[in-house]
């Protein structure tokens, strides 16, 4: 199941998601706007090899997105504003995030939880521009409260982020992700 162009807004009782993927194999979501709901998006019951991309997850009660018994989940270019709980709350699985913005979520950015892999930046180098320069590496994920420097001028934070005592992001985006 793909899901594409799509605003799902107002979902608020509990455990009302805006899209809730149950059991799905290799569905892609893209360009879908999910704000005002109790969770933005909820993954579920052994869905695996999905992508979300291109989508924003804001203002929701809880948690952007909730990945609960999922797996093998790529998330890239997506925004994560202003949620009560974290932009992305992940279970059991393996996750490659990169290239997304997470901005004043209640708990924090990511939360991680007992058995969880993540890769938490491009799986290549990229090539990109930053302040009228080109550059070639690995990028993260922008943090609004990100407090490291980045003396060099690249883009990329020059310490890591730190998620907990297991993941961090080595590669973490100075300004937001366009």
């Amino acid at each position: 199941a793909n899901i594409t162009n799509c605003n799902i807004k107002n979902v608020v009782c509990r455990d009302g998601s805006g899209i809730d993927l149950i059991a799905v194999k290799y569905s892609i979501l893209d360009k879908v706007l999910s704000s005002n709901n109790y969770d933005g998006l909820t993954i579920c019951k052994y869905s695996c090899n999905c992508i979300i991309r291109n989508s924003q997850f804001s203002n929701n009660l809880h948690n952007g997105i909730s990945a609960l018994l999922g797996g093998n989940l790529i998330i890239t270019n997506c925004t994560f504003a202003n949620n009560g709980g974290y932009g992305v709350y992940l279970g059991k699985g393996e996750y490659l995030i990169y290239l997304n913005n997470f901005i004043n979520n209640g708990f924090g950015s990511i939360a991680p939880t007992f058995g969880t892999v993540m890769i938490l930046h491009s799986p290549t180098k990229l090539t990109y521009n930053y302040n009228g320069k080109t550059f070639t590496n690995y990028l993260g994920n922008y943090y609004s409260d990100y407090s490291g420097a980045d003396e060099n001028g690249d883009g990329i934070g020059d310490i890591a982020y730190i998620i907990d005592s297991n993941n961090n992001d080595s590669y973490p985006l100075i300004t937001t992700s366009e």
